[in-house]
């Protein structure tokens, strides 16, 4: 829920104040077991005042103060067990201010620097981020440009996710004194046509640099809050390529998106092993190396609007389990390692999971086809629109992860597909 006023005040600068409250809520719960329950909670109150004024046409100021207050919680229970239970909040307090300058027809330069100064219950980061953006038009009709851009970002908050439970919660963690803010450096260049018939097409390459990301600690100490996560560096870098038209019964766009990403974190398992590299390199469970998009509208005569997306994306990282071996413990009275004793009427064995290279397998490529009919009704107090929509209409079976079964001579892998074919109604209604 939010507000926004905007005033202009003398001397032709406009004051633009919004306040807003967003909450994000999650629980999860599995039908077979009734005592498990995984909770998860965001909240942010904001506020932010923006003064801008436009000196002339070619030079304008923007400037502005916010205010965030977020919380989070999570919650992770079984069996009576509370295994996790984590909660907090801060306040960010922020500065920025912009130009937007153009000393000529054929340029626009915006140079900016935004503070920002976050507080917990225990410390307080404070992140300077200047950025600077350049675009070149060419040619005499302007229908070219090139641009450039480059800039320091900062974000407080981290979304984690247990890449070992497929179908888990995201875990909130506010930066703190044990868990620094997520830094990325930045830089972008591309090109950008446009001509008639609201045509127009772009491509734009980028490299990204992030430090402050985390990820779970698989060694931490039960007794010890502050080493629950690892603290390490991401890289990425991608090509965007994009041809759009946004006029004519007609519209649409096609994408194709190339990405690779890399995150390095230390090794905690090999903390013991001088021999041993101490720092893990892997892809990102997000790292799909291409994405593509075909999104189609076409509007009949009568004012129904028909729209189709397909989309298809390279397959993601995931960790394969290799093998199993029976579990072995350490003999509490001879200096030696044995297996564990197995009763005569055990139906199971205690055994041990062997992963392969972290994130080294690919999961099969994902692709599925949506279609849409909407209908726009104007009346005296609003509109409201009703919609069928059709997802997943040739009923793709997308992998969600897999199960390996290593009790038989030959093991057996099984999948979890994604949701299959799956039409809904609705009614969109603005006043």
């Amino acid at each position: 829920i939010g507000t926004r006023l905007v005033q202009p005040l003398p001397g032709e600068w406009v004051l633009d104040t919004r306040l807003g409250f967003s909450r994000f809520a999650e629980k999860l719960g599995f039908v077979d077991f009734g005592d498990v329950n995984f909770q998860s909670r965001m909240e942010q109150l904001l506020w932010r005042g923006d003064l801008s004024r436009d000196f002339s046409s070619s030079l304008s100021l923007r400037a502005g103060l916010a205010w965030d207050r977020m919380e989070y919680l999570n919650l992770a229970e079984a069996g009576g067990t509370r295994f996790v239970d984590t909660s907090g909040n801060g306040h960010l307090s922020a500065a920025y201010a912009s130009t937007r300058w153009r000393p000529t027809s054929a340029w626009i330069i915006e140079p900016g620097l935004r503070v920002d100064v976050w507080s917990s219950s225990d410390t307080t980061h404070t992140v300077a981020s200047p950025r600077l953006s350049a675009k070149r038009f060419l040619g005499d009709a302007q229908s070219l440009a090139i641009k450039f851009s480059i800039g320091r970002y900062s974000q407080f908050l981290h979304s984690l996710r247990d890449e070992e439970l497929p179908v888990s919660n995201d875990t909130w963690v506010l930066a703190d004194r044990s868990v620094p803010p997520v830094v990325s450096d930045q830089v972008q260049l591309g090109i950008e046509s446009f001509w008639g018939n609201g045509w127009s097409a772009s491509a734009e390459v980028y490299a990204r640099r992030f430090d402050g990301v985390t990820e779970f600690n698989a060694a931490d100490d039960p007794n010890d809050t502050r080493d629950d996560l690892l603290i390490g560096d991401g890289r990425s870098r991608g090509l965007d390529l994009q041809l759009q038209r946004s006029q004519g019964r007609l519209t649409g766009w096609t994408s194709i998106s190339l990405l690779r990403a890399t995150r390095s974190f230390p090794d905690p398992l090999a903390a013991a092993w001088e021999d041993l590299p101490q720092t893990i390199t892997f892809s990102p469970i997000f790292d799909r190396h291409l994405n593509a998009d075909l999104v189609l509208q076409y509007t009949t005569t009568r004012g129904y609007e028909l729209g189709a997306r397909w989309n298809y994306g390279s397959g993601l990282p995931y960790t394969r389990p290799v093998a199993q071996s029976l579990a072995i413990g350490q003999d509490p009275i001879l200096p030696r390692a044995q297996p564990f004793e197995i009763e005569d009427d055990a139906e199971s064995f205690p055994v041990n999971v062997i992963l392969g290279g972290r994130n080294t397998e690919r999961y099969p490529a994902y692709h599925r086809l949506d279609l849409t009919v909407r209908r726009t009704y104007q009346r005296a107090w609003g509109t409201f629109i009703p919609y069928l929509q059709i997802l997943n209409v040739y009923n793709q079976k997308n992998v969600l992860f897999y199960f390996y079964n290593y009790d038989r001579a030959q093991p057996v892998r099984s999948g979890f597909s994604m949701f299959p074919f799956l039409p809904a109604v609705g009614v969109e209604v603005t006043f």
